[in-house]
């Protein structure tokens, strides 16, 4: 499983990534407006469609909704408040981090078993070139890259402590946002 989910990343493009995740989220969030039960009694109770859309707008934090927030109970409340810190800009740019980092992971694997081959199969030519225009194809938005192991593992640290970064704002701004509301 795990090694299913370390080939994901450096296999999809990144729109694909993001539309799924989008969507996942949002049917989630759906599945648990659905379930839990609204605070109006049987007087109102909102679509399958008005709940999908909600989520859906949660989700995205377009706030678009066709419910009145007074018909949610607690826990559905809830379930947005969720959603909305998932779909924000900010907790995606985190996930859009971590796979980048695990794209980089793959291409750094790839080159060093590319060096660590019998000398007579691969010529240090032959290197150079697939090293050329693999640079070449990162640059063209490609993501089957290899790696300069200088300047990209730079990179890929400075990737991995930019995720730390957007992890801690991610963190601050929440605290204190929970701090002020109590």
């Amino acid at each position: 499983m795990s090694r299913f989910c370390r080939l994901i990343p450096a296999r999809v493009n990144s729109f694909c990534v993001q539309l799924c995740f989008f969507f996942s989220v949002s049917f989630f969030g759906f599945v648990f407006l659905k379930v839990s039960k609204p605070r109006t009694r049987d007087s109102f109770r909102p679509r399958n469609i008005d709940l999908f859309f909600t989520s859906v707008s949660a989700t995205t934090v377009s706030s678009m909704s066709t419910v009145e927030m007074e018909v949610f109970s607690n826990s559905q409340l809830i379930v947005l408040i969720i959603l909305m810190l998932i779909g924000g800009e900010v907790f995606t740019s985190m996930v859009g981090l971590l796979f980048k980092k695990f794209q980089l992971k793959k291409m750094e694997n790839k080159i060093s078993s590319l060096a660590d081959s019998d000398p007579s199969t691969c010529q240090s030519s032959e290197l150079e070139m697939v090293e050329k225009r693999d640079f070449d194809s990162l640059e063209s938005g490609n993501h089957e890259t290899s790696f300069d192991s200088g300047v990209d593992l730079l990179k890929c640290k400075s990737i991995k402590f930019l995720w730390f970064v957007v992890l801690g704002y991610f963190i601050a701004v929440q605290v204190l946002g929970v701090s002020i509301i109590i």
